[in-house]
């Protein structure tokens, strides 16, 4: 946790110490009257927080925010095929902290339909583990989440967001890797709004394929080694931003 986020409406109120935020900052940076930390407002601003007073029910803050804003979330949106519940907590933390803008969660042909009824889909379930993710990266600003039954499902929603239409569409796809030697990189050039698609753990099937194909999306390699989904999809995140950035 390299910034300690908290919501508008917690700013000048004392912090719980049962609250996971507090432990940190006593268990972790085992802090003291008079310390500071790094501090941010969920999409705002950041600053620093001074530690007024410690007691056995709660920590008191003074905050001292600025109109400094972290790095913004990258043009780039992810369509995921459902993993299980317990890695789909790992990604949403980890494309968080990389700062991909929003992520489209489908249910797959070869993936489990029951996953989403998870509790992560309940209450806004999957919000902590972005804050976790922006909390890593230094960062306030959040992606946004949303889910879809079907991959076709998925590629309706994102036809409906605001904003550009993407000028990007690559599904990554290890059908790809083996017909194209290494599968490495992108064939050719990228540009924002980008937006990738990652199967579920037993990938993509050929209707799924041929789908994202009649939409023109570009079929893309991440090596020849078969990965985990987790680390397919922050893989791919950073390699686009990296084809982005060129």
């Amino acid at each position: 946790m390299n910034r300690v986020l908290f919501a508008p409406q917690e700013i000048g109120k004392p912090l719980a110490r049962t609250d996971h935020r507090a432990q940190h900052m006593l268990r972790i940076l085992k802090l003291q009257p008079g310390n500071s930390v790094e501090v941010g407002v969920i999409e705002a601003g950041v600053g620093r927080a001074t530690v007024r007073s410690i007691d056995d029910r709660e920590i008191a803050l003074d905050f001292e925010l600025s109109d400094d804003l972290p790095p913004a979330l990258l043009p780039i949106t992810c369509l995921l095929g459902h993993p299980r519940p317990i890695v789909l907590k790992r990604i949403l933390r980890d494309l968080s902290a990389v700062g991909v803008a929003r992520v489209v969660v489908c249910a797959t042909e070869l993936g489990e339909r029951s996953y989403l009824c998870s509790k992560l889909w309940q209450a806004d379930g999957w919000r902590r583990y972005l804050i976790e993710g922006a909390e890593q990266a230094g960062a306030t600003a959040l992606p946004r989440v949303h889910s879809a039954r079907s991959v076709a499902h998925g590629l309706d929603l994102l036809d409906q967001f605001d904003g550009a239409a993407p000028r990007t569409r690559l599904f990554f796809d290890e059908a790809t890797a083996s017909t194209a030697g290494t599968g490495f990189g992108f064939a050719a050039r990228v540009e924002a709004p980008l937006v990738y698609a990652v199967g579920s753990e037993r990938g993509w099937t050929a209707a799924e394929r041929t789908l994202f194909h009649k939409r023109a999306w570009r079929s893309v390699g991440l090596g020849p080694r078969v990965l985990r989904v987790e680390t397919a999809a922050v893989a791919a995140a950073v390699m686009c931003a990296s084809a982005l950035a060129e």
